[in-house]
């Protein structure tokens, strides 16, 4: 595939795909990696390791930014229509609860 990024000579090569959301796959295990560093270094609970701070930084600056955007969406668009009673559950949910007549028609 020409687009993938983990081709040799291909330039930058990534892991995954780019997103702030990634951040919540590696959280907890970065934050004992984080943790091992600290202890190791002998840090004070006053100083911590550059990478904690770049991480509270990230989290605070780039990902709730994001996760506030995508909520901000999700009421705009929910706003956005004229009745709101007559939105359908789609027909995976009304499978998965067992319905056989559309919800809240």
């Amino acid at each position: 595939d020409p687009n993938d990024n983990l081709i040799e000579g291909g330039g930058t090569k990534f892991v995954c795909k780019p997103g702030a959301r990634n951040i919540t796959v590696i959280f907890h295990p970065l934050l004992r990696f984080i943790q091992e560093i600290e202890h190791a270094l002998g840090f004070s609970p006053a100083k911590q390791c550059p990478l904690r701070e770049f991480l509270t930084i990230y989290i605070k600056n780039i990902f709730l930014n994001q996760v506030l955007g995508e909520i901000n969406k999700e009421i705009e668009g929910v706003t956005k229509i004229t009745d709101p009673l007559k939105i359908l559950a789609n027909a995976d949910t009304m499978k998965m609860l067992g319905v056989q007549r559309p919800l809240l028609q």
